[in-house]
This record gives C-alpha cells, structure tokens and sequence, in this order.
C-alpha cells in the first residue's frame, strides 16, 4: 500500500512481483482545489495504471477510510504530504489499520539528505506510532527513507555523520519508449 502516488513509479516497479498492490493520492479535484496545474494533475497514475495490477484510491490520508480497505498489507510507503501533522496521521492509521505482525512500514524523505534528517518528519513518524516500536525504526543508510522493520536487524548503528559509505548499489536500467 502506497499513500502519495503521483505518477505511480513505485507502485509499477513492485506490481510485477506482488499479488496486488494499492496505492492512495489525492483526487483530480483535490489537486485542482490546491492550485495544481492541469499538467500535473493528467499525470497522475502514469505508470502506475498502465500495469493493470494496481488499485487506485483517491481522496487525503487525513479522511480516507484505512479500516474500510478490510485489509492488511505486508509493505506500507508512505510519501504523501511531509509535514508533522500529515506524516503523524498518516501512522497512525497505517499501524492502526492495515499493519499486521510482520509488516514493514517505509517512510520516504524522512531526511533531506543520507545524513541529514528532517526532523518534522521524524518527530511525525515516532509520535505516530506506539513508543515500543520505536525500537524498531530505522534510518536507511544511503538513502533519505527511515523504515519500521519487525524483525530483527543485525547491522544497525548510530548515523555518524560525515560517514564514508560503505556500500554501493548496483542497478541495472532499461529503457523503452512510452
């Protein structure tokens, strides 16, 4: 379940290996009611409805009905709005209603950089979930996501920064025409 989909690249590239995916963006209507532009608005779900997988909701995370899915979800990416009282409600009603045992939580721009954190979207994701789990919470090395991971990690440690990194990714791309 992805929640800030916009063009739906992530939700695209896990279709193709996930039973069903499901993400959540605000309406065509909500977007023109914030003074987006038309352009913006048309490309909405553009990768994402392509695959014929993906389930799209409409409506804001602050009114959406999480328990009305009925669902619980094993990988949750939060990416909607970054500020405290979004990041907060969007938490909670992820853990309250469609996290089970074993699911991980991903919260993207959790930091502006790999070493600097946004604290407002920090403060959103521990004060929006139950203090046992911050135990739990991560920050990503190498990247600007934090995670709640269920099980248990062998390699964590404090961010120290300037850090030299000590992993590299390796990605290999395709392209074609769309």
């Amino acid at each position: 379940f992805e929640i800030g989909t916009w063009r739906g690249e992530s939700a695209a590239n896990l279709a193709d290996v996930t039973e069903e995916c499901h993400t959540l963006n605000l309406s065509d209507d909500e977007m023109r009611s914030l003074g987006w532009s038309e352009k913006y608005i048309g490309l909405q779900g553009f990768f994402s409805k392509k695959t014929g997988k993906v389930v799209q909701h409409h409506g804001h995370s602050s009114q959406f009905n999480f328990q009305g899915l009925n669902h619980q979800f094993d990988l949750v990416f939060i990416d909607g709005d970054h500020h405290y009282e979004s990041v907060k409600n969007d938490t909670e009603k992820v853990f309250k209603h469609i996290c089970h045992e074993k699911t991980m939580v991903v919260w993207h721009d959790a930091a502006f950089t790999p070493e600097k954190l946004r604290h407002e979207v920090i403060a959103g994701i521990l004060d929006g979930t139950a203090p046992a789990l911050h135990q739990k919470i991560y920050h990503v090395s190498n990247s600007q996501c934090a995670i709640y991971y269920p099980g248990a990690l062998n390699e964590s440690k404090w961010l120290a920064a300037p850090e030299e990194p000590q992993w590299q990714f390796d990605v290999k791309l395709g392209f074609k025409n769309l």
